[in-house]
């Protein structure tokens, strides 16, 4: 025989097994799909199926099994049918049979075999809101409670300061998330766990690998793992706690200017939410060190926010420092470049105007939707 002639008819050969076409029926106490396959594709019910979890896993119908079977106190969570031929795969056992024979596979690949068609056809992002109230709980221990007031997640523990850039991450992580694959809730077993309820549902999530995060949803009966959690980690401390928590509380606690001096000047080039409640309560604080308020206050003129402003109105109301209030109120002309300057120096009646603007203002800014 030629050399062609017998490179043709082995390619032909190899081509026509690896791209023949194949039909399994899988049957679980969920759902019963017939999954054809070619060519290492896969479709579903005219959709084309994500054979990524499953194209390891499709191999172990046709190995020749090697060992008896033990005696099973449970019946198998998926029967598999390929033409004459059935497969029974005992995923808690770890043993796929053929009724006869058995083989015993190691680690947790069998939790990711579809026991509905949705792990091969569901939809590829799916989203959640949260809705206040919110509370977080990891291994059963409540790490957050946060309630929205308008558009802003708060917290009602004062000591615990909160990265809430983090928290709105975690929101948008949520929000929309690409689906990588489902798999079955036996893999969650003795993983770490995070409970969000959300408002009045429970989500439960479990880490089912070092960086991937599975989703159990209410009254769904598996798991659906995304990739977008990863950032999630092991969900520690580290994570949702403000990185300049321990600078805010020594500067807080200081009992001098010159030691809370020292970690400001620590702190000058970042900026965080609870920075900026930092900075609010020393200036507002009537006690405090002047040359520590007016440091507050310029920093806060440097990010003008809603929030800022409403402490700013108070000032103008309350203290009795006049360069703290023209502060005040230069923040507040930042927030509102229309409204009327607050100069100490002006008379009574125009000082009464212009807070009589700011402090409408503000109540308009809070009762906006």
């Amino acid at each position: 025989m030629k050399f062609a002639t017998w490179w043709f008819l082995l390619a032909s050969l190899f081509f026509s097994q690896a791209y023949a076409q194949k039909k399994l029926i899988f049957q679980s106490k969920f759902d019963k799909f017939e999954l054809t396959t070619a060519g290492g594709r896969g479709e579903v019910n005219g959709k084309p199926a994500d054979m990524s979890s499953v194209k390891d896993l499709l191999p172990l119908l046709n190995k020749t099994l090697p060992d008896t079977c033990p005696t099973f106190k449970r019946p198998p969570e998926i029967t598999v049918k390929d033409g004459d031929k059935t497969r029974t795969v005992y995923v808690e056992d770890g043993i796929i049979s053929d009724g006869k024979m058995c083989i015993t596979i190691s680690g947790e690949g069998l939790y990711y075999f579809p026991v509905h068609h949705d792990f091969l056809t569901g939809p590829k992002a799916d989203s959640i809101k949260l809705k206040s109230p919110v509370k977080i709980f990891v291994q059963g221990k409540k790490l957050l409670e946060l309630k929205k007031q308008g558009t802003i997640w708060t917290s009602d523990s004062p000591d615990l300061l909160i990265d809430w850039d983090f928290i709105a991450r975690l929101e948008d992580s949520l929000r929309q998330f690409d689906v990588r694959l489902r798999v079955q809730p036996g893999i969650a077993k003795d993983k770490q766990k995070i409970i969000i309820q959300n408002g009045g549902d429970t989500l439960e999530f479990f880490k089912v690998t070092d960086v991937m995060w599975a989703l159990k949803k209410p009254g769904q009966q598996w798991l659906t793992a995304s990739d977008d959690w990863s950032f999630w980690k092991d969900f520690d401390s580290s994570l949702y706690e403000d990185r300049f928590a321990g600078d805010i509380r020594a500067i807080l606690t200081a009992p001098d200017k010159d030691s809370k001096m020292v970690i400001l000047n620590k702190v000058e080039a970042n900026w965080s939410r609870n920075l900026r409640d930092m900075y609010i309560k020393l200036a507002s604080n009537e006690a405090e060190d002047p040359v520590i308020r007016s440091l507050s206050l310029t920093r806060l003129k440097s990010k003008p926010s809603p929030e800022t402003a409403g402490a700013m109105v108070k000032i103008l109301e309350e203290s009795k420092n006049d360069e703290v209030k023209d502060d005040a109120a230069t923040i507040l002309k930042l927030n509102n470049p229309k409204g009327p300057r607050y100069k100490s120096s002006d008379s009574p009646e125009d000082k009464q105007k212009a807070l009589d603007f700011w402090r409408s203002w503000w109540r308009q800014k809070q009762n906006a939707p």
